[in-house]
């Protein structure tokens, strides 16, 4: 499965005042409640319905901030670094090409980008601030953005 995580931040507000209420609002996109069974899934942003930008879309899935700026279901967070797997390792799982892109293993396509912090040392709101240092794509490093 994959969880369309931006739907927190670009809709949780209407969800949570005028579809579903506080309640049934809060378990929208249930990840924590997805990795207490086991389940694999990925991140998405339903590009081009709301922008492909992959740290804003792990950073909806970790703060679960609204875009008036409460938190939607603080019980469904997931931490920063199980973010970057959904978006990354599990997510090419999903499609079934994770024996060429999604990790970093020999024969595998080197294609990363490096960010300017610690992702296993944030918080749920840490990713909103951060910046791509760095790109590979099939192992050469180009300008960065």
């Amino acid at each position: 499965m994959s969880f369309f995580a931006n739907h927190l931040y670009y809709w949780g507000d209407r969800h949570r005042d005028l579809f579903l209420g506080p309640h049934r609002a809060a378990d929208m996109d249930a990840l924590s409640w997805a990795d207490r069974l086991g389940q694999r899934y990925g991140l998405h942003s339903d590009c081009p319905i709301t922008p492909m930008d992959p740290l804003r879309t792990m950073w909806s899935a970790t703060s679960r901030r609204t875009r008036d700026g409460h938190v939607l279901g603080a019980h469904q967070r997931i931490t920063p670094l199980r973010a970057l797997q959904a978006m990354t390792v599990d997510s090419h799982w999903l499609v079934g090409d994770e024996d060429q892109v999604g990790t970093l293993r020999v024969g595998q396509r080197a294609d990363l980008v490096a960010i300017d912090r610690e992702v296993d040392t944030l918080g749920p709101d840490g990713l909103r601030d951060a910046t791509v240092s760095a790109v590979m794509v099939e192992g050469e490093w180009m300008a960065a953005p």
